[in-house]
């Protein structure tokens, strides 16, 4: 899930955009 709106806690392992 691409959720940037989400905590990056969360979807960090999705979401590498949202760890940086």
């Amino acid at each position: 899930e691409f959720l940037l709106t989400s905590p990056p806690a969360v979807h960090s392992f999705n979401t590498p955009a949202v760890q940086s």
